[in-house]
């Protein structure tokens, strides 16, 4: 059986399943959904609900970006991008 797995805010995760493959930054959690953002094609006001078993996890944020998301503060979409790209790039 395969063991639940959990994000939190300000993770990077990799949909690996969907229309919506790529990189992506959890904005919360509720159960066994986490909600996505990318600043492209969903943006932080906007996050996509996905279920955690179609994600895995590839990084984290800068301290300073996720602690602002767990508070539940605003983060720019050209933020987003900006980060995420480094993931695309290959870190």
């Amino acid at each position: 059986m395969e063991t639940e797995r959990s994000f939190s805010c300000g993770d990077v995760v990799k949909c690996f399943r969907g229309r919506d493959e790529g990189f992506f930054a959890v904005m919360r959690t509720e159960g066994k959904f986490c909600y996505l953002a990318d600043g492209r094609r969903r943006s932080a006001a906007a996050p996509k609900k996905k279920n955690v078993k179609h994600v895995e996890y590839a990084g984290r944020l800068p301290e300073e970006v996720a602690a602002r998301i767990a508070a539940g503060g605003k983060v720019g979409d050209a933020r987003l991008k900006r980060l995420l790209s480094e993931y695309y790039q290959g870190k």
